[in-house]
């Protein structure tokens, strides 16, 4: 397992160094992605190098890891909240999110700033495989471990609300959501909580025995790398496909009743539904359709929300599945597959299709599609 983590180490640094340098880095937010793969290489190293042998050739490596773990939950968050918000510019207060890191880094540097020698002097065989020591630093370094535990549970914990806003933006704002949605990014989040709380439990078994033979501890950075790795390639594959920076979620922030509301505004949208057959545009976005109606954007949400009850996604999709359902059973459509019927109703392909049919109506294409010939 210590060779896994040297060479996962020595590969997360090397990628960190790729995006880095990658010109679409800062856009994308990746440069946060960059850095919690180097922060996670530098610490899976040094953790898979904690020895006494390895300490004892470079005493005054001893202890310099310390806390690395308090980056990753910040790290994930300024990650997913750029993903999720690209708008939003860093601030002097996002350097806040690192003062624990900071506060350790201080407390240790009476200790980092002594030679060689009164380094090697607080380690002996037994605690020299986890570096704890044997001075006042032994019980700094269990106090650090949960708080390590602690941060990573605010920061992922933080990192859901931004997913949900994120997904009620997407909902408010185009018809198809397959290619945007970030719910792998919600699944890693998840990930990180169960390693955190792993990151404890390693704690609790080693303080169950005075001279631990097995490094539990090992198994977070692990399950980190798997982790990171699947977030980063998610990260490469999803160039141009989150949400633009402009599009924002609908308020109603009008003062009048929704039986005050003009109800002209729906009668024309209701219509131009009717006529016009937007929703045969698998690309439409709400932007669009208020342009088509000569309504301003928070006009459409107000009419969506208000009068409709629904937001867009679930408003254009319902006429999408209406049509899908009429095409069925029209002659014309006779030759075409439920694929092809569902491409000319709107939908822009066969996963998004029969998500969206299962859930509005509670059964597959297929199964509809065999309801229809029973007697």
């Amino acid at each position: 397992m210590e060779l896994l983590l040297q060479l996962g180490g020595l590969q997360a640094i090397l990628l960190a160094l790729m995006l880095f340098f990658r010109t679409s880095a800062a856009k994308t937010g990746r440069k946060w992605l960059a850095w919690l793969l180097l922060a996670l290489g530098i610490a899976s190293i040094f953790h898979a190098l904690d020895e006494l042998s390895f300490y004892l050739e470079f005493p005054h490596l001893i202890r310099l890891n310390w806390g690395l773990p308090l980056c990753f939950g910040p790290l994930l968050y300024l990650y997913v909240r750029q993903l999720t918000e690209p708008s939003v510019k860093l601030s002097q207060t996002d350097f806040q999110h690192f003062s624990p890191y900071i506060l350790n880094l201080l407390l240790l540097f009476p200790f980092l700033l002594q030679d060689g020698e009164s380094k090697i002097q607080v380690l002996d065989y037994f605690t020299a495989i986890i570096s704890r020591g044997t001075d006042i630093y032994r019980t700094y370094y269990y106090i650090l471990h949960i708080g390590i535990a602690y941060w990573g549970w605010h920061y992922t914990l933080k990192c859901l609300p931004l997913l949900n806003n994120y997904r009620d933006r997407l909902l408010a704002n185009y018809s198809d959501i397959e290619k945007r949605q970030l719910n792998w990014m919600q699944s890693i989040v998840y990930g990180f909580m169960g390693l955190f709380t792993l990151f404890v439990l390693s704690l609790a078994l080693n303080l169950s025995t005075t001279y631990p033979d097995f490094d539990y501890e090992q198994y977070f950075y692990f399950g980190s790398f798997v982790l990171v790795y699947w977030m980063t390639f998610k990260s490469v594959k999803l160039e141009g496909d989150t949400l633009p920076s402009h599009a924002q979620v609908p308020t109603t922030t009008s003062t009048l009743k929704p039986a005050e509301v003009d109800t002209k505004q729906k009668d024309q949208l209701l219509e131009y539904m009717r006529t016009g057959k937007p929703y045969l545009n698998s690309e439409l976005t709400a932007v669009d359709l208020a342009q088509a109606l000569g309504f301003t954007r928070h006009q459409l949400s107000e009419v969506l929300n208000e009068q409709l009850g629904k937001n867009f996604y679930d408003f254009i999709n319902t006429y999408r599945v209406d049509a899908f359902k009429s095409h069925l059973v029209n002659p014309a459509f006779a030759n075409y597959n439920l694929l092809g019927i569902a491409l000319e109703s709107g939908f822009k392909s066969k996963s998004s299709f029969n998500a969206i049919f299962k859930k509005m109506t509670g059964m597959t294409p297929s199964q509809y599609k065999k309801g229809l010939s029973r007697p």
